[in-house]
């Protein structure tokens, strides 16, 4: 029968309450305009849940006496760990994660393409973060990157993807200047170097670094004692440069390669 009925037609208001200038409260609630289907479950639910809160009719400004609260003591769960597929899903519509997303539309401010973005996962998963049963995890080369950039730091940010690549249409339409990119570019590139030289003064990543030299040790070196750094293609003695000890040993010792007779 409900099928048959006209629409169920409301409009969703919500107000904001600040209590002693400080803590913000919201609200919501639904007026309805038309019944419409709706007519027919009247009644019939059981679930207190779904019965609307009636909100007063006040107005935008108006100020009030708070006569009695509840405190009430809970948690919150973290968000779910990233794993290696999510990492390619965001940068496909990474706009749901930026504060402000300005002017730009989600698919102007996708990272990379389709034929890039595999390339730069690999790149993070050898450098920057851990994959293990497919979830993603910081590693400490990862934090050093992210807390020596900063915040709100124009290579971080994906506003940035987004004008770059309005740009470079208004070029392709013959209505930007190549010469005034490149030359934007090298400013903006002048001015990061510059801002991270400065900030390098108050970096701290004493336990970061740490945390690298102890993931990079595998064992003892056997023959002056020192650890054993792992390396991308080789294991070597850490002591090297200081008293030129020569123990090293290749990842890969041999290939084997079937030779089929013609």
């Amino acid at each position: 029968m409900a099928a048959h009925y006209l629409d169920y037609i409301y409009d969703t208001t919500g107000i904001i309450i600040t209590v002693a200038e400080k803590f913000g409260f919201r609200s919501s609630d639904t007026l309805v305009k038309e019944e419409g289907w709706k007519k027919i479950y009247k009644g019939l639910s059981t679930n207190s849940a779904e019965e609307e809160i009636q909100l007063p009719d006040i107005k935008e400004g108006e100020v009030g006496t708070m006569l009695s609260g509840q405190i009430k003591a809970g948690s919150t769960n973290p968000p779910s760990r990233f794993s290696l597929g999510d990492l390619i899903k965001i940068m496909c519509n990474p706009a749901p994660y930026c504060a402000d997303k300005e002017d730009f539309k989600n698919s102007e401010l996708q990272l990379g393409t389709e034929a890039t973005r595999s390339g730069i996962v690999s790149i993070l998963t050898k450098r920057y973060v851990n994959v293990s049963k497919n979830l993603v995890y910081m590693l400490p080369e990862g934090r050093v990157l992210i807390e020596a950039l900063g915040e709100n730091n124009y290579l971080t940010s994906v506003l940035t993807s987004g004008r770059m690549e309005r740009y470079l249409k208004q070029i392709q339409k013959g209505e930007g200047s190549v010469s005034s990119f490149v030359k934007r570019t090298e400013d903006i590139t002048k001015e990061i170097v510059e801002k991270l030289i400065k900030d390098a003064d108050s970096w701290n990543f004493i336990e970061y670094a740490n945390d690298i030299h102890k993931a990079e040790e595998v064992d003892l070196c056997k023959k002056c004692g020192a650890p054993v750094l792992e390396r991308e293609t080789f294991y070597g003695c850490n002591n090297f440069k200081k008293t030129n000890c020569d123990f090293r040993i290749s990842k890969v010792v041999a290939e084997s390669r079937s030779v089929r007779k013609t």
